[in-house]
């Protein structure tokens, strides 16, 4: 502003240039944010595609507590990723798919027939 107190040219372009340089390091920041939301959850996604699975009749997460190809199912479905599943409600680890050297690990949980059921990826 000028002595008589109006408003000038360059206190706008200023102005501008500040509200440029605020929203680009918003967006700087928001780029750099990990993704790792529930809507990008690895795990999860499987996790639904095995109990989406019908195997003999039943759910194919059910079945795997006595049959062991819907364990072979599994790694099938899975297959060239590390992993363990897990039914939480009897506390049985029901296919260890191969692990090591990993950095980051998903994990989701479903409830499936009355039984909680893990899967956790390794990534």
């Amino acid at each position: 502003m000028n002595s008589g107190g109006q408003f000038l040219l360059y206190d706008a372009i200023l102005a501008f240039l500040i509200l440029f340089v605020v929203l680009l390091g918003v967006v700087f920041v928001l780029e750099g944010e990990d993704d790792s939301s529930m809507e990008s959850n690895p795990a999860l996604e499987r996790l639904l595609l095995l109990s989406s699975i019908d195997f003999h009749g039943e759910n194919l997460l059910s079945a795997l507590g006595d049959d062991s190809a819907a364990r072979d199912v599994v790694r099938d479905v899975l297959s060239g990723e590390s992993f363990v599943l897990r039914d939480l409600t009897s506390g049985n680890v029901l296919v260890n798919g191969k692990s090591g050297g990993y950095v980051n690990a998903f994990s989701a949980r479903k409830i499936v027939g009355g039984h909680e059921y893990e899967l956790t990826l390794y990534v």
